[in-house]
């Protein structure tokens, strides 16, 4: 007798609120189920909530991008916990709402570390158990107009 089909499952960073929550949600109304990231569990509470109402599994996912050990654990929570990932959705990101003449060089490496670093560690933790699982994947990285 077949089993029930597998439902397809994403991972979405920065999905606390904004376009990171739309696109959780959007998922789940689409039949996945999502692994939602933010640096604080608790701001995703309403995405949470959004997401079960429409019948899809959850799973909430603390992720500091600037942390390459937070990478590693948030990755293997999710493989972990669906046992398969079919799309990350990379929507985590900081900006900075001033002048790049009074960025100071902290404010910079925040940017490049949580922007640039972590959201390549997190597309490379990914894709290496795709490679060794030998499953497929789609990765979706979001950038911002500031990157112009």
């Amino acid at each position: 007798m077949a089993g029930k089909p597998q439902r397809r499952t994403a991972f979405v960073t920065g999905a606390s609120n904004g376009i990171g929550a739309a696109i959780a949600v959007a998922l789940a109304q689409e039949g996945w189920d999502v692994a939602i990231a933010a640096t604080r569990l608790q701001r995703l509470a309403d995405t949470v909530r959004r997401v079960k109402t429409t019948g899809a599994q959850t799973l909430r996912v603390a992720l500091d991008l600037r942390s390459p050990a937070s990478v590693a654990a948030a990755t293997a929570k999710v493989f972990k916990a669906f046992g398969r990932l079919d799309a990350l959705v990379n929507n985590a990101g900081v900006t900075l709402r001033k002048s790049a003449l009074e960025v100071t060089v902290d404010e910079w490496e925040t940017v490049m570390q949580t922007n640039v670093r972590g959201t390549f560690l997190l597309c490379q933790h990914v894709g290496r158990r795709w490679v060794k699982q030998s499953t497929p994947g789609c990765i979706i990285n979001v950038a911002s107009a500031h990157g112009l």
